[in-house]
């Protein structure tokens, strides 16, 4: 599934991490988080990027950091 650069600054706020697309870019230039081309997606098209969030990376990612499943659903869930 893919998601926004702002959904996932979004998410990440909730814990801390990142509050803005700028913050997201630097995690994926980092090698955190995988992008996905965009393809005339729907989920995407609102966002000013080229490309969307891979949501598993962003999953194995915050698991990483020790982030219990339970609160990760409760970000995803907005």
């Amino acid at each position: 599934m893919v998601i926004t650069l702002e959904t996932a600054a979004r998410i990440l706020g909730k814990f801390n991490i990142t509050f803005t697309a700028e913050g997201v870019r630097s995690l994926v230039q980092k090698g955190l988080l995988k992008t996905v081309p965009r393809h005339n997606s729907h989920i995407i098209r609102g966002s000013r990027y080229n490309y969307g969030i891979d949501l598993e990376s962003l999953v194995a990612m915050l698991r990483k950091k020790s982030i219990s499943d339970s609160d990760i659903k409760e970000a995803l869930d907005m």
